[in-house]
């Protein structure tokens, strides 16, 4: 079997079957090639800069792979145990957490700031609209150009409640997008926190 075969196989134990080899024939296999390459399995083709890229075992499988950076020993992969949150799961139940969080206090200052102002406006200037439009459509005895300076009112506030509106549903939209997120985002971090490995950790 060549290197990159070797690779191929380790990294697919991990993805498809928690790291564990599937029989004792491949398992004395690829022991053997890991002990002759110390652990070494190729490179991280992932990013801009290839990084060497290492697995740890033990006699059942594959414990964890991991890329060696300029910044140190990064973890890729980890073996999932009964009643154990992995150290990558814990960054990543972190860093969800973190972002949730973030994502409440977006939206709590959104439903709190400009949306009810601009409701209030758009009641006042259709008030103003209104009053406009009757008083065209009512016969009077005013000269043409302040019967014309009404109409071009009647017209920008028409433009302006539109603008109003369009403002109104584009907030509503962005609104209801951030609460999409943070439902998706709670989803993912039940799912951490709901899984088997998991449950341990966080009583």
């Amino acid at each position: 079997m060549s290197f990159q075969k070797i690779k191929i196989t380790v990294l697919s134990l991990c993805k498809n079957n928690n790291g564990y080899f599937k029989s004792e024939k491949q398992a004395d296999f690829l022991i053997s090639q890991l002990e002759k390459y110390d652990g070494h399995i190729g490179c991280n083709d992932s990013g801009f800069h290839k990084c060497p890229l290492s697995a740890t075992w033990d006699v059942d499988g594959i414990i964890k792979t991991s890329k060696h950076t300029k910044n140190g020993r990064v973890t890729v992969w980890e073996r999932r145990v009964d009643g154990v949150l992995s150290e990558t799961g814990k960054k990543l139940l972190k860093k969800r957490k973190r972002k949730l969080n973030e994502l409440n206090k977006q939206l709590v200052s959104r439903e709190a700031c400009v949306v009810k102002v601009d409701y209030a406006r758009i009641e006042s200037e259709q008030k103003k609209l209104d009053d406009y439009n009757e008083f065209i459509n009512k016969p009077n005895v005013l000269s043409d150009s302040f019967n014309q300076t009404v109409k071009d009112e009647a017209e920008s506030t028409q433009r302006l409640i539109e603008c109003l509106k369009n403002r109104q549903v584009d907030f509503d939209n962005n609104t209801q997008k951030l609460r999409d997120r943070i439902l998706h985002l709670e989803e993912l971090i039940k799912d951490i926190e709901s899984t088997e490995f998991a449950m341990k950790e966080n009583k």
